[in-house]
C-alpha cells in the first residue's frame, strides 16, 4: 500500500537544466495544483511556463547559503528537489566537492530556515558500490561501499548522509532520497549514455556482472510520485529486469575489446591522469562485479512500478526499432 498522497503548490528545484530537472518542471507546469515553480541552477532550463521563475545560484560559492535563503524567504515553497550534482565525473575534484558536498550543506542550511513540508534528494545506486560480496539483489538499508572505491560517488554519498541528517534534526519534513539505477533514453546526457554510445567498450576478461538501468521517463515519473508522497526515507528506482553486460553491448550493437582487469586499471589510471578519458579507474569495479538493487521498496511505498522494461529502454535510448547492428546514434 502507498503512503498517503500530499499535494505540492510551491516547488524549488537546484539543477534546473538537468533532465530531471527540466521534465519535472516542463510536467509541474501543466499541473494546475502548482502555483508556482522556483528554478535553481547556474543557467535557465528550456521551460516557458508563467507558474516559473529562475534564479541563478552557483552552489559552490561560500554565499550561496545566503543567497537560497533569501530565495526562499521570499518565495516560500513548501517542497524542495535537490538535483544539482554531476552526471559525468571531472578531472577537479575540488569542484565537484564544492558543489555536491559544500553545495548540499549550502542547501540544506537554507532549507532549515522556512517551513518546508517536503525535501527530495536526486541520488543514484552507484552510492551501493560493485563488490564480489554484493548480495543479488540490494535493498537500501544495505551498507554504501562505493564511499572508499570512487571519487566520483564519495560526495554524492556525502550529500545524502547530510540530507539524512537534516531529516533527523528536522522530524516535521518528509525527506526522502531517491537512489536511480543508471538512467538511459533518447534524451539524457550522462556518464552511461556517453559510454554507451561508443562502438567499441572495454570487457573485463572472464567478467560479466549484471547491469541494470531505468528509462528517463520513468525516473521522471517516480520523482513525481515522491514529491506527491508522505513517505520517508530512501528508495531504489530501477527498471524491469536486468541483462548480462556482454548481452547488453550486443543488443545495442556494441563491439566489447576483451582486456584483464589489472591492465584496464593500469591503462586507465594513465588515461585518467592525462586527461585523455572521461571515466576514472574506479569505475571499473563497476563492469567487474553486479550491484542490482531491490525496487520492491518503491513500488510497495511510492506505487512505483516502471513502465518499461530493460530491453525496451535500450531501443529507446538508441533512438531505433531497427536491428541494433542498424542502429542510429541517441540523440543529445
Amino acid at each position: 500500500m502507498t503512503a498517503s498522497a500530499s499535494t505540492p503548490s510551491v516547488v524549488a528545484i537546484t539543477g534546473a537544466q538537468t533532465y530531471l530537472g527540466t521534465e519535472l518542471l516542463r510536467q509541474l507546469s501543466d499541473d494546475p495544483s502548482i502555483d508556482h515553480l522556483i528554478a535553481i541552477d547556474l543557467e535557465k532550463p528550456d521551460v516557458i511556463s508563467d507558474k516559473l521563475s529562475f534564479y541563478r545560484v552557483d552552489l559552490s560559492d561560500p554565499k550561496a547559503s545566503a543567497k537560497l535563503a533569501a530565495i526562499l524567504e521570499e518565495t516560500r515553497p513548501d517542497t524542495f528537489v535537490h538535483g544539482a550534482f554531476f552526471s559525468s565525473p571531472i578531472h577537479s575534484h575540488k569542484r565537484v566537492h564544492e558543489v555536491e558536498n559544500k553545495g548540499t550543506a549550502r542547501v540544506l542550511a537554507a532549507c532549515a530556515q522556512i517551513k518546508l513540508s517536503r525535501f527530495v534528494l536526486l541520488s543514484t545506486t552507484l552510492a551501493y558500490g560493485a563488490q564480489a560480496s554484493n548480495p543479488a539483489y540490494l535493498a537500501e538499508d544495505a551498507d554504501l561501499l562505493a564511499m572508499s572505491r570512487s571519487g566520483f560517488v564519495k560526495d554524492k554519498i556525502e550529500a545524502e548522509q547530510q540530507v539524512m541528517k537534516f531529516a533527523e534534526r528536522n522530524p516535521a519534513v518528509r525527506v526522502c532520497s531517491l537512489r536511480f539505477a543508471p538512467i538511459l533514453g533518447p534524451q539524457i546526457v550522462n556518464l552511461f549514455t556517453r559510454f554507451l554510445s561508443r562502438p567499441l567498450a572495454p570487457n573485463l576478461a572472464g567478467r560479466d556482472p549484471l547491469i541494470q538501468c531505468v528509462h528517463e521517463r520513468d525516473a521522471v515519473r517516480a520523482t513525481l510520485l515522491a514529491l506527491r508522497s508522505d513517505c520517508r526515507g530512501v528508495y531504489n528506482i530501477v527498471g524491469k529486469g536486468v541483462l548480462p553486460y556482454t548481452t547488453l553491448l550486443a543488443v545495442l550493437g556494441r563491439l566489447p575489446f576483451t582486456m584483464p582487469t589489472a591492465f584496464a586499471r593500469a591503462i586507465g589510471r594513465v588515461m585518467w591522469s592525462i586527461r585523455i578519458s572521461e571515466v576514472p579507474v574506479s569505475l571499473i569495479d563497476y563492469l567487474q562485479f553486479s550491484w542490482v538493487a531491490d525496487g520492491s521498496k518503491a513500488e510497495k511505498e511510492l506505487g512505483f512500478s516502471p513502465q518499461f522494461d530493460i530491453r525496451e529502454t535500450l531501443y529507446d535510448f538508441l533512438g531505433t526499432e531497427q536491428s541494433p547492428q542498424h542502429a542510429s546514434q541517441p540523440r543529445y
